[in-house]
C-alpha cells in the first residue's frame, strides 16, 4: 500500500533514530525495526530522493559498527537499504563518502563472522542466571537470517553501487572483483551450474534456500554485468577465472541471470584475451 501512494514519507524519525550510535548498537531488536522500516520505505522514488547524508552516515556507520561485530540481521537489513537507496546516484556518491561499499564487499565475502553466531566463548550457566535475574531481559531480536540471504543482499547492494562509474571503481578498490567472482564460483561450484539445496529438515526450508540462492546468483552476475564495464575489472574477472564461470550461464532458464551472463560477456569480450576464452568455452552457440 505504500508504494501505491505517491506522496513522500515521513523520514525524519527513522534518520534520527539511525544517528544514534550507541543505542544503535546496544538494541538490536530496535536497529533491526528501524532499517527494515527504512527499507520499505525507500522501495519509493520520492523517498530515495529525500535521502540526506545523515541519513546515509547512519546506515553506514550502523553496518560498520567502529570495526566491531553487528548481527547478521543488522547486517542483511542494513544492505537492503542501501540497495533500495542506490537506485539514485547521488545515494551512490553518499554511500561511497560514508565508507558503506567497505562492509558490503565483507558481507559478500564470507557472510558470517557476525555477533549472533555462536563461537561458544560467552558467558557460563551461572552468569547468565544471574544476569537474567539481575536485570531485565530486551526485546528478542527477529530470527536472524541465513548466511545465503545476507550474501544475496550484499550482492544486490553492490550492483546497485557498480552501475556507476564511481560505484565501480570504489568496488573494484575494496577487491570486489575477487570477492564477486568467489562468489559465483561459490553459488556454480565452479562448473557452471548452480549448487542445489541441500538437504534439511523440512521442504519449506528447502525451498527457502534454493530460492535465496538463485537471487543470489542473479545479483552476482548482475553486479559482474556492471562491473565489466571497467577496464580494469575486465582484466581482474579474467585472471581470477570468471569467463569459465559466465559463458555456461548463458544457458540458464533464469532469464535475468542468462542476460547478464550475456551482458558481461559482452563487455569482457571488448578485451582481446578474454574474447578468445569467451569463444573457446563456447559462448557463441549459447548466444
Amino acid at each position: 500500500p505504500n508504494l501505491r501512494d505517491a506522496k513522500q514519507d515521513r523520514l525524519d524519525l527513522v534518520f534520527k533514530l539511525l544517528s544514534l550510535r550507541e543505542r544503535m548498537a546496544s538494541d538490536e531488536a530496535l536497529c533491526v525495526a528501524a532499517l527494515k522500516t527504512l527499507k520499505i520505505l525507500s522501495r519509493k522514488e520520492e523517498n530515495r530522493l529525500a535521502f540526506t547524508r545523515r541519513a546515509t552516515q547512519g546506515v553506514c556507520d550502523v553496518l560498520r559498527n567502529n570495526g566491531r561485530k553487528i548481527s547478521r540481521a543488522v547486517a542483511s537489513e542494513g544492505a537492503c537499504v542501501l540497495l533500495n537507496a542506490c537506485y539514485e546516484r547521488d545515494n551512490v556518491d553518499a554511500v561511497i563518502a560514508c565508507g558503506g561499499v567497505e562492509p558490503l564487499v565483507r558481507f559478500l565475502s564470507d557472510g558470517g563472522g557476525f555477533g549472533d553466531d555462536d563461537d561458544g566463548t560467552g558467558t557460563n550457566e551461572e552468569e547468565r542466571l544471574h544476569q537474567s535475574r539481575s536485570r531485565p531481559q530486551p526485546p528478542k531480536p527477529p530470527s536472524s537470517p541465513s548466511s545465503s540471504s545476507l550474501r544475496s543482499n550484499a550482492a544486490g547492494a553492490i550492483q546497485s553501487i557498480s552501475y556507476t562509474e564511481r560505484g565501480r571503481a570504489r568496488v573494484r578498490d575494496c577487491d570486489g572483483v575477487n570477492v564477486l567472482v568467489r562468489a559465483l564460483r561459490d553459488l556454480v561450484g565452479g562448473g557452471g551450474k548452480t549448487k542445489t539445496a541441500t538437504t534439511t529438515t523440512t521442504a519449506d526450508a528447502s525451498s527457502s534456500s534454493s530460492s535465496s540462492s538463485s537471487l543470489a546468483l542473479a545479483r552476482v552476475v548482475g553486479a559482474i554485468h556492471n562491473m565489466t564495464s571497467d577496464a580494469e575489472a575486465v582484466r581482474a574477472a579474467r585472471t581470477l577465472g570468471g569467463v569459465p564461470l559466465i559463458v555456461p550461464l548463458l544457458r540458464s532458464r533464469a532469464p535475468s541471470v542468462a542476460g547478464s551472463a550475456a551482458g558481461a560477456a559482452q563487455n569482457m569480450s571488448r578485451e582481446a584475451a578474454s574474447r578468445r576464452m569467451i569463444r573457446d568455452a563456447g559462448a557463441i552457440p549459447a548466444l
